[in-house]
């Protein structure tokens, strides 16, 4: 597998329940407490995947998906969104600015995420 997730959250609570899941089941994680560090880190790391938070201090998490997705560097690159708005018009807002899926943190378990995650990878190859 050895697939490299960037995870973009300021709550290191959910960064370390998470990323140990997706560790254990084989994949390498990044985590970033918000986007202003992302281009130095993309500039260092081939990153195969971004989980985000939409609620980041510093940009709002829409924005910056928008940003990704517009950015020629970066646009390929597939986003889930992983986070605790459950919202029907925000969950759509996500999916028209090119995030591939969109997960509630409160509806799933740490260790859910890397089936949910795998099934991910299987859909974009």
């Amino acid at each position: 597998m050895n697939k490299n997730i960037l995870m973009i959250d300021d709550e290191p609570v959910i960064i370390a329940m998470y990323s140990t899941e997706l560790q254990k089941a084989g994949y390498t994680t990044l985590s970033l407490p918000d986007p202003r560090n992302f281009n130095i880190l993309m500039d260092y790391f081939k990153v195969d995947l971004i989980t985000l938070d939409l609620m980041l201090p510093y940009k709002d998490g829409l924005e910056f998906l928008e940003e990704i997705k517009q950015n020629d560097k970066y646009k390929d690159i597939p986003i889930v969104i992983l986070t605790n708005i459950d919202n029907k018009d925000i969950i759509d807002k996500t999916i028209q600015l090119g995030a591939l899926k969109y997960f509630v943190l409160s509806k799933i378990e740490p260790q859910e995420l890397p089936k949910m995650i795998d099934k991910v990878f299987e859909e974009i190859n």
